[in-house]
């Protein structure tokens, strides 16, 4: 399930299950892994710390300030709560920061 925009109207569809998402910045390939276990609620609190300048995460509060257009959101992976809460569910998160490069060249930070 992919969005054209990060909005807060877009997230109405979103499932309110635990999940595995990816913020994507199409103006500069620089991408976002999050897991949730309400994907929705978590979705909603990045756009709204966003659009109000205060984002945790700074790299991504000033690119997204910059280019608010090009950033898309696409959910990986949704999961039960079974898996959630055995670990299934951040390790795939792991996977998928590792394979798209979130660290070096992208948002995620390290703990």
């Amino acid at each position: 399930m992919q969005f054209n925009s990060l909005s807060y109207e877009s997230t109405r569809v979103l499932p309110k299950t635990p999940g595995c998402y990816l913020l994507i910045n199409e103006f500069n390939g620089k991408c976002y892994v999050g897991m949730s276990s309400n994907l929705r609620y978590r979705l909603r609190q990045h756009i709204k710390h966003l659009n109000q300048n205060n984002h945790n995460n700074r790299r991504l509060q000033i690119d997204f300030l910059a280019n608010p257009d090009k950033f898309k959101v696409s959910i990986l992976k949704c999961f039960t709560w079974s898996e959630y809460m055995n670990g299934i569910a951040r390790n795939y998160e792991h996977e998928m920061i590792v394979q798209h490069n979130c660290i070096e060249n992208g948002y995620n930070q390290l703990p």
